[in-house]
């Protein structure tokens, strides 16, 4: 069988990233600010990536997952915090979350309340009273 040379090589898009990923941090001939403006990426992911790779090699510059388990006990601070005061906004939510030790961003706080249906505060003071209904049914 003939081998097709135009062929391009199928690559996953996580291996292209990583190799895009490497090119940057190792881009010496360009200055970061042109670096950053030229892959559309912040100085402060520039660095990020370049601490990752000094730290964890190539492996370091692929994209970190979050288990499930990470987003359960997310969402149950999360809960528990509109529990205690359904009024509260996700910047408010995402503070009390850095007390904790937990640190989000208030887009993430909306989106995980948006994903619970609780992105208003009507719809966080309509959860705490039916959460406190079912706890009363049980008792």
């Amino acid at each position: 069988m003939p081998v097709d040379y135009n062929r391009k090589p199928i690559v996953d898009g996580r291996i292209k990233r990583l190799i895009d990923r490497y090119r940057i941090i190792m881009a010496t001939d360009r200055t970061v600010a042109n670096i950053c403006r030229q892959k559309h990426i912040s100085r402060k992911t520039y660095y990020r990536r370049i601490d990752n790779y000094a730290q964890d090699g190539v492996l370091g510059l692929l994209d970190k997952q979050r288990n499930s388990s990470q987003k359960e006990i997310l969402q149950g601070e999360i809960r528990s915090i509109v529990h205690s005061d359904p009024k509260l906004g996700c910047r408010k939510i995402s503070d009390r979350l850095k007390q904790s030790g937990i640190k989000r961003s208030h887009t993430a706080i909306y989106n995980i309340l948006s994903q619970e249906g609780l992105s208003t505060p009507e719809e966080r003071i309509r959860y705490c009273h039916m959460r406190d209904r079912e706890s009363e049914m049980y008792q």
